[in-house]
């Protein structure tokens, strides 16, 4: 996993990343992590492989980030975000 870009927020203590890891046929797909200390312990979540289009991840990252999203809600969102993009 290759971190592309880090958002960091709420005085550094949630932080959104954009993600790379590689498929075995040497295809780039990137993902989101979330990760934050706002409640003591550190929390943290990740969706890989979101989209292979990084311009369309980045945009989803900076989304997640201005709405404050945490790492509890952070696979739920992203799930409702790209069905709602790609229902007909």
């Amino acid at each position: 996993m290759i971190i592309v870009k880090e958002v960091k927020i709420a005085g550094d203590r949630l932080v959104y990343r954009l993600i790379e890891d590689e498929f075995p046929d040497g295809t780039i797909g990137y993902g989101i992590s979330v990760s934050t200390t706002l409640f003591g312990e550190e929390e943290e979540a990740s969706v890989k492989n979101i989209s292979i289009d990084c311009e369309k991840t980045e945009r989803l990252m900076m989304l997640l980030a201005d709405n404050s999203v945490l790492p509890s809600t952070l696979r739920e969102i992203t799930e409702e975000y790209l069905a709602a993009e790609y229902t007909v």
